[in-house]
């Protein structure tokens, strides 16, 4: 079995190891890509020779998660208990900074509903005109 190919590429001869040459240099077009779950095992590079160690462990342990983010002013009970179960089952994907006002809207939409849920009642004409 040959170690390299040898090819002609722009009337020059070029030889290609372990896949296609590229037109300008004849140098291989590299190795197949690595699966996400492996690089991700791995863990990145840091510039100044420290082994990196995979995200999972280093971002969740930051996190507390038996603490639940202050509630909101002028949430309303079903506000109130929407905010408790979500941040307390969302908790090792959420970030207080730039998901708290998200979560915020969203409480205070479950609340206007449940107000407005309570307004119309059973009566159906309150439903159709309104």
């Amino acid at each position: 079995m040959p170690l390299a190919n040898f090819s002609v590429v722009g009337g020059r001869v070029t030889a290609t190891i372990g896949g296609m040459a590229t037109k300008s240099t004849g140098v291989g077009r590299g190795s197949s890509a690595t699966p996400i779950e492996r690089k991700r095992l791995k863990g990145s590079r840091i510039r100044n020779g420290l082994a990196a160690s995979p995200m999972p462990e280093t971002a969740l342990a930051l996190v507390d998660m038996s603490v639940v983010p202050v509630v909101p002013k002028g949430l309303g009970k079903v506000g109130k208990e929407y905010w408790t179960v979500l941040w307390t089952g969302g908790r090792r994907h959420l970030s207080e900074l730039h998901d708290g006002p998200l979560m915020g809207r969203l409480c205070r939409n479950y609340q206007k509903i449940y107000d407005l849920e309570l307004w119309l009642g059973d009566d159906v004409t309150t439903r159709w005109y309104t």
